[in-house]
């Protein structure tokens, strides 16, 4: 009996983490969207168009959606 109510308030606690995980995640996921301040310093500094330097855009898209349709 006493084992359960230990593992039970660990488990209350533990439940207070998914919050702060949560936002980070988002957090991170959110920053792909800040590549259009990006994009056109970058353009003129390396010298490309506007296909190329929207490939890193791309492929993180293409993956973000592969990997929702997954999980």
């Amino acid at each position: 009996m006493k084992d359960s109510n230990i593992s039970s308030k660990f488990y209350q606690k533990l439940r207070w983490v998914y919050i702060p995980m949560g936002i980070i995640i988002y957090m991170c996921l959110g920053t792909v969207y800040s590549w259009s301040v990006f994009r056109k310093p970058l353009e003129s500094l390396l010298h490309i168009n506007a296909t190329q330097s929207g490939i890193p855009y791309m492929l993180f898209l293409f993956f973000f959606s592969l990997f929702m349709a997954i999980s």
